[in-house]
């Protein structure tokens, strides 16, 4: 008996590292499922969403460089600019295999030097506006890959986050880094400690990642729950003043007080990478895909208006207005 007990322990843990509990965002909505689905009258069956990936693999994600090295016979004409050392620090082993935001870094500064040089030599312009044209090329493509394609843009989009859990404390560190992209220009140096804290702050939290599956187990749940809002025939017969009173009163204490301001801070959290998205593809002229899941964020936006006027009819044929 006892070893019986020992072996189904063991199989009780094993149950548990493939299946597991249940995180407070779908908690929420299982609650809010069943709720529902009593005062509606009806079933709402909502099977488990399955685990997804959330990022394409970083490969996909690079953009390719054009060649980076600058001959040493020009680098040594551009003498006179004070590019030397920086173009050593670019040619050289190191700064081949530097990650993306260092190498970004370094071309802001070579750019800011290079617009700035005013040489008497007419034998150093060709060279130089050619040193320009090549880092110019580069910079978009650095920019992009030191954001979605560096290990912070992983730790941030990490696919073993929980989804945002109901009254999670939103970070605003992607939005911090919306800010100084949308303030830098590639022929002005930048602060390095200043971006790599800003790069720091989001490679410290998943919020992205919670974002994204909150937004995907939202959509799976409410594609069964704001049907079923609209379908139901309740406050139609005879026991309208019963069902009225249980639909007001779930509309209050679930939907209201838990569901909305949850959705809420999906809408906030996910506006943040809409932005970084938006603001990265006026810089660049172009943004890869990333995501590996469906996640338009419009979508959700739609989803959550629509929930909400279903709850609205609802209400008025109740006989119940809101906001009086």
């Amino acid at each position: 008996m006892q070893k019986a007990i020992v072996v189904l322990a063991g199989l009780a843990a094993l149950v548990g590292l493939f299946w597991p509990a249940n995180d407070p965002a779908e908690s929420l909505l299982r609650d809010y499922q069943s709720r529902l689905a009593r005062t509606l009258e009806q079933d709402i069956s909502i099977d488990r969403l399955t685990p997804a990936t959330l990022l394409l693999p970083r490969q996909t994600r690079l953009q390719a460089l054009p060649e980076q090295r600058t001959s040493l016979g020009k680098a040594l004409k551009l003498g006179e600019c004070g590019l030397v050392p920086g173009l050593a620090k670019a040619n050289n082993s190191l700064g081949k295999v530097a990650p993306a935001s260092d190498q970004l870094l370094l071309t802001q500064e070579l750019l800011a030097q290079a617009k700035t040089c005013e040489t008497t030599d007419p034998a150093l312009a060709e060279p130089l506006q050619q040193l320009i044209l090549h880092r110019e090329a580069l910079w978009p493509r650095l920019l992009n890959n030191a954001l979605i394609a560096g290990p912070e843009w992983d730790a941030y989009f990490a696919s073993n986050a929980q989804a945002l859990a109901p009254g999670t404390q939103i970070d605003f560190s992607l939005a911090a880094l919306t800010d100084w992209l949308s303030e830098i220009d590639p022929y002005q140096p930048v602060d390095r400690a200043d971006f790599n804290r800003r790069l720091q702050a989001l490679s410290q939290s998943n919020q992205g990642a919670a974002a994204i599956h909150a937004h995907r187990l939202a959509t799976h749940y409410f594609a069964r729950l704001t049907p079923a809002l609209k379908q139901t025939k309740i406050c139609t017969g005879p026991r309208k003043v019963e069902q009225r009173r249980l639909a007001e009163q779930v509309f209050a204490s679930q939907y209201l007080e838990r569901v909305q301001p949850w959705l809420s801070d999906i809408d906030k959290a996910l506006r943040q990478i809409e932005a970084l998205q938006a603001s990265l593809e006026n810089k660049t002229g172009s943004l890869p895909q990333w995501l590996a899941v469906d996640s338009r964020f419009t979508k959700f936006q739609q989803m959550t208006r629509e929930h909400a006027m279903a709850w609205k009819d609802l209400l008025g044929r109740c006989g119940i207005v809101l906001g009086s």
